[in-house]
């Protein structure tokens, strides 16, 4: 059974973020991007889902966020108009209970 592959497009923000830890740990999220997020992205599962509450600066985008949870950072990322999987941002780090907002 052949998968259909999503191109994913890493937004400037997101890139930044990515360049700013550890190189272990950015390896491990580019292959949770290069396998599952471009395979499966609207899968629900315990480390992917859609985010609940959107973080305000995505708000205006209109399109659902989703979450991917790649310990310790989470992944957001959408569906854009043209059909293209955006990554928002990568370095959100999970705090005690602070919500994604506050977080960001």
């Amino acid at each position: 059974m052949t998968r259909n592959r999503w191109q994913i497009n890493i937004s400037n923000d997101a890139r930044n973020d990515l360049l700013r830890i550890r190189t272990n740990q950015r390896a491990r999220i580019r292959q949770v991007l290069d396998g599952a997020l471009a395979h499966e992205p609207f899968t629900q599962t315990c480390h992917q889902k859609p985010c609940r509450d959107v973080p305000s600066q995505f708000a205006h985008l209109g399109v659902p966020v989703w979450k991917l949870t790649v310990d310790p950072y989470r992944v957001l990322y959408c569906l854009d108009a043209a059909g293209v999987l955006t990554v928002l941002v990568l370095e959100i780090f999970k705090k005690g209970r602070k919500t994604m907002e506050e977080s960001l």
